[in-house]
């Protein structure tokens, strides 16, 4: 049995001023989140969220990472953090994997992309899961439409989500 949960992720484009982070908290409390999948997180501390959210983020070396905020009372089994920062997962009890990714961006960093989701990304996918949500910034797009100017796909993105049944929101 899966709960139903509200879902969303955000690329935030860091978040350190005031004004920004009761933004933040005013989007999750009016929108009634329940897990929210963060990229371009630069903060470790996530306070102003209390007390009914909890918060795993994974700040790399460049102070540029992924955060998941999940609501207070979802139990959660395990976590995993890339070293880059770029990579964050979690297995709930209820064994819903949830994986945020956040992949560099520009056309001289493709290689580095496709690298990332064809060898650091299947390490956070091996749990047996009942449900998995992938979301995050990958920087790139499954389909042409789903972009403006020249369509450069991604061959690694489109075969994990071939091979894992995924369907792109």
């Amino acid at each position: 049995m899966h709960l139903i949960r509200n879902y969303a992720t955000l690329n935030i484009n860091c978040l350190r001023s005031l004004p920004k982070q009761q933004l933040l908290r005013s989007f999750i409390y009016n929108n009634d989140i329940d897990v929210l999948i963060l990229q371009e997180v630069n903060i470790d501390n996530f306070n102003f969220l209390q007390p009914n959210y909890n918060v795993i983020s994974n700040v790399g070396e460049a102070n540029r990472g992924t955060a998941i905020i999940y609501r207070s009372g979802l139990p959660i089994k395990q976590s995993e953090l890339h070293p880059s920062g770029r990579i964050l997962s979690i297995l709930t009890e209820a064994n819903e994997l949830i994986v945020n990714v956040y992949l560099p961006s520009g056309t001289n960093n493709r290689t580095e992309r496709e690298r990332v989701i064809s060898e650091d990304l299947p390490f956070y996918l091996r749990h047996k899961y009942n449900m998995l949500i992938l979301g995050g910034d990958f920087n790139n797009v499954l389909n042409a439409k789903d972009q403006l100017g020249a369509y450069n796909p991604s061959p690694g993105l489109k075969r994990i989500c071939e091979d894992l049944q995924l369907l792109d929101s």
